[in-house]
């Protein structure tokens, strides 16, 4: 029958192994008992069984340290003007300040960086649990154009185009009077008149301007999400079918929100925002 076998945690190195030593026992990081950790530390390390000699001398080294506070803790505290010459060469650093406090210092950096270590690990595991819509796409072989254009016929071209080059215009952006219930109102009439469906392409190519490009967008999205509008695409890339939803499951007015239809939206001034910033486009 084989013996009674102990499972240790794996720790990540010497540091990992006191620091799990003094936050199981609720110990101030500050108020370090050496003597019972360093002999805790010394225990662990007659039960792990470590091949990895480059990793066994960190531990060693650790080990070492926290019996070296230790003697350095139980040597009587002396001034060092009250010592005769024949006493030992201590340095005098020690009795300024607490053998502990380097010990101390890098436990609070090692504290550091394990929290931040398992704040980074949630950020991955909710990272893993997050899917998205993969995309196929299918490669179409490149098309080798032939230019058989000498420099001369090059030269004129590229006077042609100097020629034909104008100045860009200037867009004025104008707060229009039209608002997204509107536009959901002018949607939902132009849908019962071809049928109840159209697809979103065609819709966009019957606006006039950037801003009401943006206002039909943010308008089937208000209609979506409201279930009056069944948006559908059959693949990826395909164009995107707007079909109205059967009668009897939609309201008769637009409602966003409970904003009163006779009220402007602040999507206007979202939109108007929207286009001044891409005027120079």
């Amino acid at each position: 029958m084989s013996g009674y076998q102990v499972k240790l945690p794996v720790f990540e190195g010497p540091f990992d192994l006191l620091y799990h030593l003094i936050e199981e026992q609720k110990i101030n990081i500050y108020d370090i008992p050496i003597a019972h950790i360093a002999a805790q530390y010394l225990e662990y390390l007659q039960m792990m069984e470590i091949l990895d000699m480059e990793v066994a001398s960190g531990f060693l080294i650790m080990a070492a340290t926290l019996l070296e506070i230790k003697s350095k803790m139980l040597l009587p505290r002396e001034k060092p003007e009250e010592m005769s010459s024949g006493d030992l060469d201590i340095d005098e650093g020690f009795f300024e300040e607490d053998a502990r406090a380097s010990l101390v210092e890098k436990l609070l950096e090692y504290k550091k960086f394990k929290l931040v270590a398992l704040e980074l690990r949630e950020m991955e595991r909710g990272a893993s649990r997050i899917f998205t819509r993969s995309t196929d796409l299918e490669r179409q072989p490149e098309e080798i154009l032939e230019i058989n254009v000498g420099p001369g016929e090059l030269l004129s071209i590229y006077h042609a185009l100097v020629r034909r080059r104008i100045s860009p215009p200037i867009h004025r952006v104008v707060l229009e009077k039209i608002g997204i219930i509107d536009r959901i109102n002018e949607i939902r009439a132009l849908l019962k008149t071809i049928k109840g469906e159209m697809t979103f392409d065609r819709l966009v190519k019957k606006s006039t301007s950037r801003f009401e490009t943006v206002l039909s967008f943010m308008a089937v999205l208000e209609m979506t999400k409201t279930g009056e509008l069944n948006p559908i695409q059959k693949g990826n890339l395909q164009p995107i079918l707007l079909r109205l939803a059967k009668p009897g499951t939609r309201p008769e007015k637009a409602e966003v929100e409970g904003l009163p239809e006779d009220q402007p939206d602040s999507f206007s001034e979202e939109i108007v925002n929207y286009a001044s910033g891409d005027s120079d486009e």
